[in-house]
């Protein structure tokens, strides 16, 4: 599962105390899986822990100038119930203040609309954490346990609504609702009777499929059967709701079928043109299309097809990158990615206008100043590959992995340049740690004169 591999890069990162490379990684499994609960936790705890040990001030007015841009689109998105921007644009601002009512209420709102509970009662639950007695928290708390079938818990809330607010008319129809015996017995039937007349208790059905389609476990083709045949009863109760179209077409993405999720990307952008996320979803499966065709390309030994393939693959990135470019113009990372394709299209001068931009990011500051100095030697600009290489290997230690990488390069734009010896020198930093390291012990040799 892919989030499962984040899951794991991001806890990798977190033992290497890259904090902000493991916020991003987080955020990109909830983007994934809105319900995943520890995932928004670890970004909350991350945060914290980074202003922490780093001594950094986080939240107050600084928040508000240091996430303008995130806070100026959670309030837009969450004014128009475009409730999925709403909840991405939140997070992005909860980064410079996890403690901040206004974008906690706003992210718990568009995840409860969403029909995510589960991040909607984490997120509810945190603001708690902050504001002890959040009127709001407490009344979605209530609703949410109510729909989810926890009457204990849902009670609970609503009481401490009362507690708060004694006037509140909805708690307190609720807890009256809630102490009927008809309504405790008719949840407790559907429970034992099974999944069928639990959806019967659940007002909305489709709603219902729906959800299940997102918070079941895929792990067999059965569940995988299930999840397709929910998402799609969902487009059929609404067929001209691009996000169910969507839906569909993650299940089947996430169960190796690129054809029909690709088909039911392009629906949702039939249905609603200005549908980005399906827009990058179906670029998303075009890429590993090509990706998947060049392997495959390759196990076979066709190394034509095989060429053939990445070409086109690279000629696609270009072009659907440059679309998401245009439309989230300072997310930095798709900006990397951007010039990644642009170099691998041999169109370096725009490639490197893209790394500069990347390298503001802390996130893909290394790997932006590598990728421009490859570029500049691809253009005969030695001098400035090194600057750039120099710029990535200051201040780091030891000669782990990346830097042998980097010092590997910086041995390659001396070699290009005619400078044999510091093209020695380099290399055999390199050499003497790791002698299997790419090919730097045929470098040696041939330098060295052996």
């Amino acid at each position: 599962m892919k989030t499962q591999k984040l899951h794991e890069k991001a806890l990798d990162a977190l033992r290497k105390r890259n904090y902000d490379y493991a916020v991003d990684l987080f955020q990109q499994v909830l983007q994934l899986d809105p319900n995943d609960v520890e995932a928004r936790k670890q970004i909350r705890e991350t945060v914290i822990k980074d202003a922490q040990e780093n001594g950094t001030a986080i939240g107050g007015p600084m928040a508000y100038v240091k996430g303008l841009g995130p806070l100026f689109k959670l309030l837009l998105f969450g004014a128009i119930k475009k409730n999925e921007e709403c909840a991405i644009a939140a997070e992005q601002f909860l980064v410079h203040d996890p403690a901040n009512a206004l974008a906690l209420t706003k992210l718990g709102g568009a995840l409860f609309r969403e029909g995510y509970n589960e991040g909607a009662i984490a997120t509810f639950e945190w603001l708690l954490q902050v504001k002890k007695n959040h009127l709001t928290a407490l009344r979605f708390l209530g609703r949410l346990y109510q729909a989810t079938g926890d009457l204990k818990k849902a009670s609970y809330y609503y009481e401490r609504v009362r507690q708060v607010n004694p006037t509140d008319a909805e708690a307190a129809k609720a807890v009256r609702d809630l102490a009927a015996a008809g309504a405790t017995s008719q949840i407790t039937k559907a429970h034992a009777e099974g999944e069928g007349s639990y959806r019967d208790v659940i007002k909305d059905k489709e709603k219902a499929s729906e959800l299940e389609a997102k918070q079941h476990i895929l792990r067999t083709d059965e569940d995988f059967d299930r999840a397709i045949e929910a998402a799609r009863k969902a487009v059929e109760a609404a067929p001209g709701n691009s996000k169910l179209y969507r839906n569909l077409g993650d299940v089947y993405e996430k169960r190796g079928d690129l054809k029909n999720a690709g088909a039911a990307y392009q629906k949702a952008l039939e249905v609603s043109p200005d549908d980005h996320f399906a827009s990058d979803s179906l670029g998303d499966v075009k890429l590993k299309h090509y990706e998947n065709v060049a392997k495959q390309a390759q196990k076979a030994g066709d190394q034509v097809k095989a060429k053939e393939a990445l070409a086109a693959w690279v000629k696609f990135g270009v072009e659907d990158f440059r679309r998401r470019t245009d439309q989230y113009p300072t997310d930095l990372n798709i900006r990397f990615r951007y010039g990644s394709f642009l170099m691998r299209a041999r169109q370096y001068d725009d490639a490197i206008a893209e790394f500069q931009e990347a390298i503001r990011d802390p996130r893909h500051g290394m790997e932006a100043r590598v990728a421009m100095a490859q570029c500049f030697k691809a253009k005969g600009n030695f001098d400035a590959a090194l600057k750039q290489l120099e710029s990535a290997r200051d201040g780091q230690t030891g000669m782990g992995g990346r830097m042998k990488d980097i010092t590997f390069e910086i041995g390659l734009v001396h070699e290009a340049r005619g400078d044999r010896a510091k093209a020695l020198e380099e290399f055999n930093r390199v050499y003497e740690v790791d002698i299997k390291f790419r090919d730097v012990a045929k470098k040696v040799e041939e330098l060295s004169g052996k």
